[in-house]
């Protein structure tokens, strides 16, 4: 750009976003930077449709659902990273911001404009009379980008005219390709299953297919093990005799892969033998519920927690109560299965009251493992699926018009926990901090990448010539997670061979051991202490896993070499500073 027309847009920018201040623009403007407020919006608008069962309007969401995704993923965001313009808080320290992270990303092209304006062209074109609302709508949209201090005029001007050029495109592709697919569609009202669908031995393919692409994302994403299955590995090793964790290791080893193995090969089972119920009472359309049901009902599809969901909130961003946090985790997770035991009640009294005396007990009982409340849930899920399966096929009748919605309202609701759970980068760009930071994807999130930097080797010559240093950790979840991962050198550094690393033992305790056999920390232990990133939007903080030896009056701390942070997707994730417990200090 010229120097005179940089100049041009730097004035632009400053009037609009200072001269132009006020109090309903600084109260309103930053609501359109994150999605959060119009998911409730959303979730009406598509019941609504459900409800009334217009195709017409049908086919418009789905244009919308299709063209904003594409534009955003395939053009939108690509330009961003191609051109990499700064935001105006990256190059100027006089910018008024009013929403997180100002200065982070590019700035060319506005994601949130272009998205707008083709969301107006599309629209427009099926509501010709309404066309200048919606572009109004959409300038106000790219105006708050400006007001709030992330883009240029001349960024808000130049994605609204791509945005919308990207509308228009986006119809005449959707159009020719709907003129030559609607003939071989369905008529309307008519719902009618694909002929494949009444294989007898499909339902039960689809689950296995179900649980092995979780096993293999699993396996290829840059995942720790899960605490629970750390601690059975702990547990086999250190035990003498037979146990379930000992054969399993045995015949199928201990790589992370196989520890992740074990909670979905148990879940898969579960699954398996409340299929067979389902099959039983309503047949291949309640199987195929039930498959549907695992795949969104997040009791169901995460059941990979042995642990409690204690676990899940260790590393959270919550300041509330345990008791609090799984009394709002199970709630979530479990928000339809209680709904339908309460609504269903009278016709299925024994199935219900376990149902919701499991989550009574389960809310009670913190750190009760969370596959007691699914299990206890098994009988409530089979009437589910058995009840959804039996008017699967007359969703299109008009007397199952809150059937629709209901069924509508779910499938959202599962899309955006299963988002939160598998994916929480997600839910974290839409700045939804409804649920905490940690997930299956966070749990223990940073002990991989601590190890690999062979930090932990080498506080000082202990460990390189063979002694058998201490290592006192935060909790058992990190102790666990730290044995397996030095005991089995599951760590993909082979540079680590040159400090004959065989011939080390680790000794890695953390408070539970305390004992009459481990006195406790004493002179020459080394502490791992680690910190965690909290971030409640837009504040970020530190949070320290455990403050109960750094504070202990007993010793002095010396760190060793600088601390070690660990990113996730350029997200600062964990911190980990390193001590050697030393005399302490002289007053």
């Amino acid at each position: 750009m010229p120097p005179y027309l940089q100049k041009l847009d730097e004035a632009l920018f400053h009037f609009i976003n200072k001269a132009l201040t006020n109090f309903l623009c600084d109260a309103i403007f930053p609501a359109f930077n994150t999605a959060a407020p119009f998911i409730p919006i959303l979730a009406i608008m598509l019941a609504w449709l459900a409800y009334n069962h217009s195709r017409r309007l049908w086919l418009l969401a789905l244009a919308l659902l299709a063209g904003i995704t594409l534009g955003d993923t395939l053009v939108f965001n690509p330009l961003k990273d191609l051109i990499a313009r700064p935001r105006p808080a990256a190059t100027s320290m006089e910018v008024r911001s009013l929403v997180s992270g100002p200065a982070g990303g590019n700035s060319f092209p506005s994601s949130h404009t272009a998205n707008a304006f083709a969301a107006a062209a599309i629209l427009g074109a099926v509501f010709p009379a309404r066309r200048k609302l919606f572009l109004a709508i959409a300038a106000i949209i790219g105006f708050s980008r400006i007001y709030v201090g992330v883009h240029y005029p001349s960024d808000v001007a130049g994605s609204a005219i791509l945005g919308w050029l990207y509308g228009i495109a986006f119809l005449f592709v959707a159009r020719r390709l709907w003129s030559k697919i609607s003939p071989s569609l369905p008529q309307p009202g008519k719902l009618i299953a694909p002929t494949l669908l009444h294989s007898p031995w499909l339902p039960w393919l689809a689950l296995g297919l179900i649980q092995l692409t979780r096993l293999a994302w699993a396996g290829t994403v840059d995942l720790d093990v899960p605490p629970e299955a750390a601690r059975l590995w702990c547990v086999a090793t250190d035990a003498k005799g037979f146990t379930f964790a000992s054969l399993w290791f045995t015949c199928f080893g201990s790589s992370p892969l196989s520890l992740w193995a074990i909670p979905w090969t148990l879940q898969t089972l579960w699954l398996a033998i409340a299929g067979g119920f389902a099959w039983k009472y309503g047949g291949r359309s309640a199987i195929w519920t039930l498959v549907l049901l695992s795949l969104i009902l997040p009791l169901v599809s995460q059941l990979s927690f042995l642990g409690s969901p204690g676990q899940v909130f260790a590393d959270s961003d919550w300041t509330t109560t345990r008791y609090t946090q799984t009394h709002i985790l199970y709630a979530v997770v479990a928000c339809p299965l209680w709904i339908f035991a309460a609504f269903q009640f009278r016709s299925h009294r024994l199935a219900s009251s376990v149902t919701l005396i499991a989550w009574y007990l389960a809310i009670c009982f913190p750190s009760w493992p969370w596959w007691i409340p699914a299990f206890a849930s098994t009988g409530t899920l089979v009437h589910m699926a058995v009840e959804i399966g039996k008017r699967f096929t007359r969703l299109a009748d008009h007397d199952l018009s809150w059937w629709r919605a209901a069924m509508v309202l779910f499938g959202f609701y599962g899309a955006l926990a299963t988002a939160a759970v598998y994916q929480p980068f997600f839910l974290r760009k839409l700045n939804i901090s409804v649920l905490p930071r940690n997930s299956i994807q966070y749990a223990q999130i940073g002990w991989r990448e601590c190890a690999t930097q062979h930090r932990l080797y080498a506080f000082d010559y202990n460990f390189k010539i063979g002694l058998d240093p201490v290592v006192w950790t935060d909790d058992e979840q990190s102790r666990d997670h730290l044995r397996y991962l030095t005991k089995t050198r599951a760590l993909n550094a082979p540079q680590l061979d040159s400090l004959n690393m065989q011939a080390c033992r680790y000794d890695i305790r953390c408070r539970a051991d305390i004992g009459p056999s481990c006195p406790g920390p004493k002179v020459g232990d080394y502490y791992l202490q680690e910190i965690y990133y909290g971030q409640l939007q837009p504040r970020l903080f530190f949070i320290p896993r455990s403050e109960w030896l750094i504070s202990s009056s007993e010793f002095s701390f010396e760190q060793l070499g600088n601390y070690v942070e660990v990113f996730r997707k350029g997200e600062p994730i964990r911190q980990f500073r390193f001590y050697r417990v030393v005399p302490p200090k002289k007053r």
